[in-house]
């Protein structure tokens, strides 16, 4: 009887360590399992589908500094919500059916050096013309046909001398929006991609070119491409808006 005394706290002994490993194994999978999803919904989120590319010129004003003006225009290509009845060849500046114009000012500079990180805010206008005949020495030549769409806009731009890229993120937010006809069919681009959009794109400093205008001392050609935006920030942290560029635009 002594002996099955003994037997039993030691049977209880080796049940509960028995059941706390199981409960550690089961945190542990759980944690995983939890980590790995959200690796996967982070995933699932980088690779979504972009409404639209984008080729523009920016043009500058000598120093960077809080104040100065820039100018942005640029035609859209490959619109998912605007697909062509026939096969044609691939958008260009003339042949794009949408072009935008952004105007606005710098309104913050933070130095890290070497890298520059400068955040500009201003007004976004998409103009509807599938008849336009543009040409990027003539920045006007992007209003052409009819304002379709106005958003508040800030771009974040981070400039890397080392390497000479110019990564761009501007987030935009609609402020109006107006119908428009496409293929026999009333469009609005409120309807169609929602009240917030996402605007990334890239330059290389070394691509710089004259100015067409001479309030502006350069121009930088930037190609990117236009995504549904998140929920409105009053500011988002450099690293992760520019680790999602240099992720979007690998691809």
């Amino acid at each position: 009887m002594r002996e099955e005394s003994h037997r039993q706290p030691r049977s209880g002994k080796i049940s509960r360590t028995a059941t706390f490993l199981a409960l550690s194994v089961t945190l542990v999978f759980l944690t995983n399992w939890r980590a790995q999803a959200a690796k996967a919904e982070e995933d699932a989120k980088l690779e979504r589908p972009a409404l639209a590319r984008f080729s523009s010129w920016v043009l500058f004003g000598g120093r960077a500094v809080k104040g100065a003006p820039f100018l942005a225009y640029g035609y859209l290509s490959e619109i998912e919500a605007l697909p062509r009845t026939t096969p044609q060849p691939a958008d260009n500046e003339s042949s794009a059916i949408l072009s935008f114009v952004t105007e606005g000012t710098v309104v913050d500079i933070q130095q890290n050096p070497p890298a520059l990180f400068i955040t500009s805010r201003g007004t976004l206008r998409f103009f509807f013309d599938p008849q336009a005949n543009r040409d990027f020495a003539k920045p006007e030549s992007f209003r052409s046909g009819k304002e379709i769409a106005t958003y508040e806009i800030e771009r974040q731009v981070l400039f890397e001398p080392n390497g000479g890229w110019l990564l761009d993120s501007s987030s935009a937010w609609l402020v109006s929006s107006h119908d428009f006809t496409y293929n026999s069919s009333e469009k609005n681009l409120a309807r169609l991609w929602g009240s917030q959009l996402t605007l990334q794109s890239r330059a290389h400093a070394g691509n710089g070119l004259p100015s067409p205008l001479p309030q502006f001392s350069g121009a930088i050609p930037y190609s990117g491409k236009l995504f549904i935006g998140g929920e409105r920030t009053e500011r988002q942290l450099p690293e992760r808006v520019f680790s999602t560029i240099l992720m979007e635009m690998r691809r």
